[in-house]
């Protein structure tokens, strides 16, 4: 069982390819751990506790890998050595293991199982096993002696062991050749090369000032077509836009002038108005004031022709009586 759900089997267990699959044994544990529960609580089919029996068993294996990823390398030693106690108190790993015995007391549990497990620790899926030299592997770019004595020592050992290896040839060696001189890479300045090789690479007579005079002037690349329309385009709306907004000051400022004549003109219109209803309400109380004193009005209405009789009696018996003349 621990072999199918990826668990760690132990280093004396055999690797067997023959038995139960995942949904066999998804389905045995939903038989032990719910439907033969003592409480009776969980009576169903075996298939649908199998689901769900799965959908846990995944949903700890993430958490696992989740907790574990926030353990350092010294805090997961300490784990896997038992020596959780000795984590010091206030540190920020003592924080992390504070968190993860709260939120997942069981992480050792799952520890014990998932710890040397190949889809947790990379070390587990190495052969240790192996008395191969693979240093030669590593070694990259070194000479043609150094690559056969390399190659001579990993055939001396297969040799040992009885293995029959064939020793390098030449035409091994010049390939060899060929694929480091493709996988080097040039240093990025001289102060990378070798001294002897730097040397090597200067002329004897090397002059400074040759040099500077023929030297090529850096290539100015010219801009593309595109950016220069691009740039013709904006600033013929920016010149469009400018020339826009003058005309609508201008015609703004119009629309202002004319608006405060037309007020000016409507102020000396309401002014002489309300002095000429002024001089008439002047000039109605002056004649009311003359009927009253029994005087002749001095107006200029036309009604001033008429014969006006003047009453001691009645003040207003010199007004005409104006329905003869309908």
């Amino acid at each position: 069982m621990r072999q199918s759900f990826g668990y760690d089997t132990g280093c004396s267990t055999a690797v067997n390819s023959h038995g139960k699959n995942k949904a066999d044994h998804y389905r045995d544990l939903a038989h032990k751990v719910p439907i033969e529960h003592p409480s009776g609580q969980w009576t169903g089919d075996k298939k649908v506790y199998g689901e769900v029996i799965k959908n846990r068993i995944t949903t700890i294996n993430k958490k696992y890998n989740t907790y574990r990823n926030m353990l350092s390398q010294t805090g997961q030693g300490l784990i896997d050595g038992g020596r959780d106690h000795e984590i010091e108190d206030g540190t920020e790993l003592a924080n992390i293991w504070d968190k993860i015995r709260l939120e997942f007391p069981f992480y050792k549990t799952l520890n014990s199982l998932m710890g040397r497990s190949p889809t947790v620790d990379c070390e587990a899926s190495k052969n240790s096993g192996s008395d191969m030299d693979l240093l030669v592997l590593g070694n990259r770019g070194m000479g043609r002696q150094t690559r056969l004595r390399a190659l001579s020592q990993s055939t001396d050992v297969s040799s040992a062991y009885g293995d029959n290896v064939p020793p390098p040839s030449e035409a091994d060696t010049d390939q060899l050749d060929q694929e480091d001189d493709e996988d080097l890479e040039l240093p990025d300045s001289e102060e990378d090369i070798p001294i002897e090789a730097a040397n090597k690479s200067k002329p004897a007579n090397h002059d400074r000032t040759t040099n500077q005079q023929t030297s090529v002037p850096p290539l100015q690349i010219p801009q593309r077509p595109s950016l220069q329309i691009n740039e013709c385009i904006q600033f013929e709306r920016e010149h469009t836009r400018l020339a826009m907004r003058e005309l609508e000051l201008v015609e703004e400022s119009k629309w202002k002038a004319e608006e405060l004549m037309e007020e000016t003109k409507r102020r000396e219109a309401e002014r002489k108005h309300e002095m000429a209803m002024l001089e008439k309400r002047l000039e109605y109380e002056l004649c009311m004031k003359q009927l009253l004193a029994g005087t002749t009005p001095q107006t200029s209405r036309p009604w001033d022709s008429f014969s006006l009789t003047q009453s001691s009696t009645d003040p207003f018996s010199g007004i005409p009586n104006l329905d003869e003349y309908k």
